[in-house]
This record gives structure tokens, C-alpha cells and sequence, in this order.
């Protein structure tokens, strides 16, 4: 029997997936949550084979709740369900231990083959993020060219509307680091706020408006 975690803030997007899920033979959501800090409770406690991760989620996000699912029960697959389609996201999802990438609003079947090729200690990534293998580094043009990997993790998740403290949690670094890194953006890219930030990487397709 394939144990899945699920963790969404949404009760109704989580009924939907638990009830896609359960109607495959072998499959059972074991336990569902809405916040990130209790899907790392939960995967350490049950140690399922799969955690199905929201990027939102309240409390930590997706990709921090990733890293420690990772480290609190290593056997886990995780697979991050998001609405955004970018490479840098992609990279993230894999440096944080994700082995799985899905597009909220894809088909339903693509969910359940990512959950299949996890089930099968394998990977898989959604069109429009990063499909090199890891550790390969990216080959951004343009002004991102000049922008270094940790400018580019800042970018996005600033971009996404996390505050300086929400990115500095996700990253593992401190709130002036951010702010360094955020400041270094602004020059680099000759942006005067935070809204020209957004409107820049959703130009560059960095993040869905």
C-alpha cells in the first residue's frame, strides 16, 4: 500500500486530490494537513512514501516544509504542487530534496503519473520547470545573467509576494542578508520597488501574474 501525505491549505482542493488519489488501487492518503510546519510533524511521525507539498502554505511554505520533510523522514518522496511554472522554481524544488514538480490546473492524470514515478523512485517535473539534471547550472540571459544564483532565489520569492522575513525563513539566511540581496536587485536591474520587482519576473516568466 503506496501512503501519501497531503499537505494544502485548501480543504476543497485537498478533498479532490485525496479522493484522485484514493481511487487508485494500492493508493491511501494516510494523513492531510494544512500548514507546513504540521506536514513535517506528520512525515516524521508516519514516515509516508509520498508528500504531496503546496508552495503556499501558511506557516512555512512549501519549499522549507520540503527541506524539513527531507531531513525528518528521508525515505519520503516529496512532489510540490504549485500554480507557478518557472526553471528557477524548479531548481529550488530539487535543492530542497523535492523529487516531483506539478502544475495546479494540469490534468488530473498528471498527477497521478508524478505519484507513479515516485512510487517507482523516480522523478518528475512539470513543463516549464527546470528538466537538466541536477547540479546543472543555469544559463540565465540578459540582465538575469547578472544576477548571482542567491539574487535569483531572492528575486523569486520576493516576486511571489514574500515579505524579507518570509524569503529569509524559506532560504535559511538572515533578514539583512535579504535585504543586501534585495538592494544588489534593485541596482542590477534598475528597478525602484517592489512592484516593478514583480512586473520584471513576470515578464521574464519568473512567476505567473
Amino acid at each position: 500500500m503506496l501512503q501519501i501525505l497531503l499537505a494544502d491549505d485548501h480543504p476543497v482542493l485537498r478533498a479532490g486530490v485525496r479522493a484522485l488519489l484514493e481511487s487508485h488501487e494500492g493508493w491511501r492518503v494516510c494523513a492531510e494537513c494544512g500548514d507546513g510546519a504540521e506536514a513535517v510533524r506528520l512525515a516524521g511521525a508516519l514516515r509516508p512514501d509520498v508528500a504531496i507539498v503546496d508552495l503556499s502554505l501558511p506557516g512555512l511554505d512549501g519549499l522549507e516544509a520540503t527541506r524539513r520533510v527531507c531531513r525528518a523522514s528521508p525515505g519520503t518522496a516529496v512532489l510540490l504542487y504549485t500554480m507557478h511554472a518557472s526553471e528557477l522554481l524548479g531548481e529550488q524544488v530539487r535543492r530542497a530534496g523535492g523529487r516531483a514538480y506539478v502544475l495546479k490546473g494540469t490534468p488530473a492524470a498528471q498527477l497521478v503519473e508524478a505519484v507513479e514515478a515516485l512510487a517507482a523512485r523516480g522523478t518528475w517535473w512539470a513543463s516549464g520547470a527546470a528538466l537538466r539534471p541536477p547540479n546543472v547550472a543555469a544559463r540565465p540571459s540578459g540582465d538575469l545573467a547578472r544576477l548571482t544564483a542567491r539574487e535569483r532565489e531572492v528575486l523569486l520569492l520576493l516576486a511571489e509576494g514574500n515579505s524579507n522575513a518570509a524569503a529569509a525563513r524559506a532560504l535559511g539566511i538572515g533578514v539583512k542578508t535579504v535585504e543586501t540581496h534585495r538592494g544588489n536587485l534593485m541596482l542590477k536591474l534598475g528597478l525602484a520597488s517592489a512592484v516593478e520587482l514583480v512586473h520584471y519576473a513576470v515578464r521574464n516568466r519568473l512567476v505567473t501574474p
